[in-house]
């Protein structure tokens, strides 16, 4: 019953499905609950009361609910947890979120012997203690984090011998006294951001693996913590980094995070002596760094250094040295959100082993010649969402092992013709969000291994035999752009596409030359167009293709041959295309078929296949007539809602023996309470809300909404 507008629920209301195990019923307007609304839901195992309007609950009204397991009461006005739990002896994940609580009665877990997860983020309490949450024996994840504590005392962790993560961020702990987490040892995650942290004890913790201390006022942390594997310490005041971080010989840790500390300094050897260190982020800092800066670092794979201050890659720099061979074992260089404004030519010469390097979110407007030279290894080159207006005809030629090409969201007006001439290893080419309004012919001539071409969203008003040497092509996305003709031949030589999108564009009308060739088609989509015929010799050459999407064209009539040939067709999606009439009984495959939102008055197909059915928003008005005619119909979902439907022959419905699924609301028909008997295999009706609870209790076995 979620995202209705309930608010107020009889108390014998649920009195009649003893055997309920779900009940939801979040996003409604419910203030208050009975104290005995729930005596008869004995097995319930999940309770979601979320996002209503709940100010208090009765000591009493979870009383029997003993086999609980969920209970969520986020996003309510409560302000006092008195003892309403105390018979939830099985109660595993407790969410109390976004409430306005400011204190707990003790021991008002005391019973919850089961319970693993507690969140109570976002709430007003200011303080916790070893009594707030006594009894919780076997709590593995606390979340207390956003409210207003200002103190934990030092007895709080006694009882906590399970607890694996801890959220603690966003309060004002500007003091944690030493002892604080000593009985912690099982716990693995530790959130403290956030919290106008000075300083820290954390030696007890010899289990902890992930610690998230951001957004402190922290300028000094040395642990010994041997099991660390990541350390978040980005924006925190630490100035100077001279000192180890981790103070133990066999440092565990894998990623550190110190960006934004105003370092001025760092003694490099501390970061070396991390044996295990593989990703290290030091963005929008003061230090300067040498050339030699991460030479000597034994696991090192990648580097955070897009700091704001950096905006020009030149020969020379850092980036440029024999260093950056050590910054990945994995071969990546991440330089993205960087406001790089240019890239001079030879800068990554020493980069060889380099397998993917990003350089997404600059701001970049032409790439020169030479500005990958050495980079022989290169297979992932993404620059998406930069301004590049040119790119040298060449610059792609020092980079022969190009397997991904990302240039999407830039101002690219023209592709020289010899611009791929080198990419002949390239599979994946996005050139989608920019400014191209056509293409040289020769553009993609050295592109045989190309898979996938997306040419989106850009000012295209022609398609033209651009694709002739695409030999294994399978997907071509031209979708969103001004095309308004598509010649004949375009797709000719395509002997492998699978997959073209062409959908909101210009185009009026289709034949079968324009995609001649591609005989292996099996998704195509040219919706949101404004074709307004299509040649009933259109479906000859597409033995092959599954799914086809005319939406929102102007098809008010569609020839009955038109699908003849349609013989693998197993998804017709033909919404909003004005169409009366339609004859689809040569589709002997087809599983899904949209017809939402048309003029149809009338519908019955021998369809024995179809699984799914959308009728909706199509002025059928009287339905005494069978959908599917075939005997044995596999139809599982139907959707006829908002059809104006004023009578419903039942029969006519009951005749479908594996519908599950069944949408009839928004009609002005009355139902009586007979209407739904007889239905084998129906488990689900989505109706008129003035009916949902009279056919509630009449068909318990049917879910009604």
């Amino acid at each position: 019953m979620s995202s209705n507008q309930i608010s107020r629920l009889e108390s014998d209301i649920f009195q009649d499905i003893h055997q309920l195990n779900f009940l939801f019923l979040d996003n409604n307007l419910i203030k208050n609950l009975d104290e005995n609304l729930f005596d008869f839901l004995e097995d319930l195992l999940e309770l979601n009361l979320s996002s209503n309007q709940i100010e208090s609950l009765d000591k009493m009204v979870f009383k029997n609910l003993r086999k609980l397991k969920n209970l969520l009461l986020e996003n309510n006005r409560l302000k006092i947890i008195e003892t309403i739990f105390y018979n939830l002896e099985s109660l595993e994940h407790l969410d109390i979120k976004t409430n306005q609580i400011n204190a707990f009665n003790n021991d008002i877990f005391m019973t919850l012997k089961s319970l693993k997860r507690i969140n109570i983020y976002n709430n007003q309490l200011t303080e916790i203690n070893s009594e707030t949450f006594k009894g919780t024996y076997n709590l593995e994840f606390l979340t207390v984090s956003s409210n207003k504590i200002q103190r934990i005392y030092s007895n709080f962790s006694r009882d906590y011998k399970n607890l694996i993560s801890l959220e603690l961020s966003w309060n004002n702990l500007s003091f944690i006294e030493p002892n604080i987490f000593q009985g912690l040892l099982k716990l693995k995650l530790l959130f403290l951001r956030g919290c106008n942290i000075k300083s820290i004890e954390l030696n007890s913790l010899v289990n902890v693996q992930k610690l998230y201390l951001n957004h402190n006022s922290l300028s000094f942390f040395s642990q010994n913590l041997s099991l660390l594997t990541e350390l978040y310490l980005n924006n925190n005041p630490l100035v100077n980094l001279s000192y180890p971080l981790i103070t133990s010989q066999n440092s565990s840790l894998e990623y550190l995070d110190i960006s934004k500390c105003k370092l001025s300094y760092i003694d490099f050897n501390v970061l070396r002596n991390l044996s295990n260190l593989k990703t290290l982020r030091m963005i929008e800092n003061f230090m300067f760094l040498n050339n030699d800066t991460f030479i000597g670092f034994r696991s090192l794979r990648s580097v955070g250094i897009d700091s704001s201050d950096i905006r020009f890659l030149i020969k020379g720099s850092f980036f440029e040295q024999n260093q950056l061979i050590y910054i990945s074992a994995k071969n990546i260089i991440d330089i993205s959100q960087n406001g790089l404004s240019l890239i001079i030519p030879f800068v990554f010469q020493a980069c060889t082993e380099i397998r993917l390097l990003n350089l997404s979110y600059n701001n970049l407007t032409e790439i020169n010649s030479k500005s990958f030279y050495g980079m022989v290894k290169l297979t992932s080159l993404l620059m998406d969402s930069n301004q590049i207006t040119r790119l040298d005809s060449n610059v792609f030629q020092d980079t022969p092992s190009l397997i991904h090409l990302r240039l999407n969201n830039n101002l690219i007006k023209n592709l020289d013709a010899g611009l791929f001439e080198y990419s002949t290893a390239l599979i994946h080419l996005s050139l989608g969000s920019n400014q191209i309004e056509c293409l040289d012919k020769m553009v993609f001539n050295n592109l045989k291994k190309l898979k996938n071409l997306f040419l989106n969203s850009n000012r295209l008003k022609i398609l033209e035999p651009i694709f002739n040497n695409l030999e294994s092509i399978e997907l071509l996305d031209a979708s969103s752009n001004q095309i308004s003709i598509v010649q004949n031949d375009t797709f000719k030589s395509l002997k492998t596409i699978r997959k073209i999108y062409i959908y909101n564009s210009q185009i009026f009308e289709i034949n079968s030359e324009i995609f001649k060739g591609a005989y292996n088609l099996e998704s195509l989509s040219i919706s949101a167009s404004k074709i307004r015929k299509i040649y009933r010799n259109f479906s000859e050459d597409f033995r092959n293709l599954t799914i086809l999407d005319l939406s929102r064209n102007n098809l008010s009539f569609v020839e009955p041959e038109f699908f003849n040939s349609f013989l693998k067709l197993k998804e017709l999606y033909l919404t909003g295309c004005n169409i009366k009439t339609i004859d689809l009984s040569s589709l002997v495959n087809l599983n899904i078929l949209s017809l939402t939102f048309n003029m149809i008055s009338f519908f019955s197909q021998s369809l024995d296949s179809i699984t799914h059915l959308y009728l909706n928003k199509n002025p059928l008005v009287n339905l005494t007539f069978p959908l599917i005619t075939s005997e044995n119909s596999s139809l599982e979902l139907l959707d006829i809602s908002e059809c104006q439907l004023k009578y419903i022959n039942f029969d006519v419905l009951r005749n479908l023996t594996n519908l599950k699924r069944l949408r009839i609301m928004e009609n002005p028909i009355i139902l009586s309470n007979d209407s739904f008997d007889g239905f084998i295999s129906l488990k689900e009706v989505n109706l008129k809300k003035e009916d949902v609870q009279r056919f509630k209790s009449l068909f318990p076995n049917i879910t009604f909404y």
